[in-house]
């Protein structure tokens, strides 16, 4: 209970503060009343929805070891019985809505992150290297970028596809926590930690990304726990970090302390 708690909490965090593509949806609310009705919103609709999507797991292993004979593939990971549950054991037409609804469900999450890297890479990198730029110059670098992006995940898809994985959601959990944790914990040093500087919190991020490698190499601890462990593991080493390179900038208005007056 404790893992799933407090992992939950640690990658939610770290979604919301730092994942371009849930960032865009509540920078388009009118204010930022408005955008935290629609955070408290999304977290009270999440724990229902959380509640019927481990539900699901525990309800296909109920129902396949009480009935093992229904399991006609050899050798089924984690991934392949859900797939199988709906085409063997669902009618047919129900069966046929709910395998439209997953393909609806993976091209919105595709299409959304799609277009968060085509938004990063126009805006952070196109917009801030080349000072002459056009209207159209940078939606062709969108557009190229959202190619690409596209291809490159269609290709690692098929790479993925061959690799011996228990569980797809295990890995994207696991790769969430090694690769986005650092991330959240530079927002948080950002907001809450005026001591620390550019060069604190990259040599936190760095050193939080070591540690979170060698948990994950050498102990048994969770996956659920990676992202928790890095952001903290960030945080507290460009925190001490700080009172030997302290930042010298002036940051008025940009921490917690500004925003709440």
């Amino acid at each position: 209970f404790w893992v799933v708690l407090i992992g939950g909490i640690a990658n939610t965090l770290i979604t919301y503060t730092s994942d371009q593509s849930v960032v865009q949806r509540y920078m388009t609310t009118k204010d930022e009343k408005e955008t935290a009705k629609s955070i408290w919103l999304n977290g009270i609709i999440s724990v229902p929805v959380s509640i019927i999507f481990f539900l699901l797991g525990t309800g296909l292993y109920v129902f396949y070891t009480s009935n093992p004979a229904n399991m006609t593939i050899i050798n089924p990971n984690i991934d392949s019985v859900f797939p199988q549950f709906i085409v063997s054991q669902m009618p047919v037409g129900f069966s046929g809505l709910l395998i439209a609804a997953i393909f609806a469900a993976a091209m919105s999450t595709l299409s959304s992150n799609i277009n968060s890297v085509s938004a990063v890479i126009t805006s952070d990198f196109y917009k801030t290297i080349w000072s002459k730029i056009t209207l159209k110059s940078s939606m062709n670098v969108a557009r190229w970028a959202g190619i690409i992006v596209g291809l490159l995940g269609v290709g690692m898809a098929l790479i993925l596809a061959t690799w011996n994985i228990a569980s797809l959601w295990d890995q994207f959990n696991t790769f969430l926590g090694l690769l986005t944790s650092g991330l959240g914990a530079l927002f948080f040093l950002g907001i809450f930690f005026p001591r620390v500087g550019a060069t604190s919190a990259f040599i936190g991020l760095v050193v939080g990304i070591v540690i979170l490698v060698a948990v994950q190499g050498n102990t048994n601890i969770s996956f659920l726990l990676y992202g928790f462990i890095g952001m903290v593991s960030s945080i507290l080493v460009a925190y001490l970090v700080s009172f030997v390179l302290p930042n010298k900038k002036n940051i008025k208005g940009y921490t917690w302390k500004s925003i709440t007056k």
